[in-house]
């Protein structure tokens, strides 16, 4: 008889990201570097953290003097060991907001 274990891992993240902005009129494209911890959560199997680091470009536009809009895409990676097994963790996130200034 055969099983099948199905699982949901959850991933969290926490860390620093530095902008280096290129500012063009009301646009200002930047370049984002970023590094901190990066968790697993396999539900009644394993967890593990360990540090990793993140690259991404982004485009500010800027509405005024205290409102701009923004989007921005992100690669992460990071490596973690859980059960001495090695798991990889390569994503892309892709956002969008708004900011304002005061």
């Amino acid at each position: 008889m055969a099983y099948s274990i199905k699982y949901n891992p959850v991933f969290y993240t926490a860390g620093l990201s530095f902008h280096l902005f290129l500012p063009i009129l009301i646009l200002h494209p930047y370049l984002t570097v970023g590094y901190g911890y990066y968790s697993a959560d396999i539900f009644d199997v394993a967890k593990g953290t360990d540090r990793g680091f993140n690259l991404g470009l982004g485009l500010e536009l800027q509405l005024g003097k205290s409102f701009s809009l923004l989007a921005e895409g992100k690669y992460h990676y990071a490596k973690l060991n859980i059960d001495e097994e090695e798991l990889k963790i390569s994503d892309y996130t892709i956002a969008g907001g708004f900011n304002f200034y005061f």
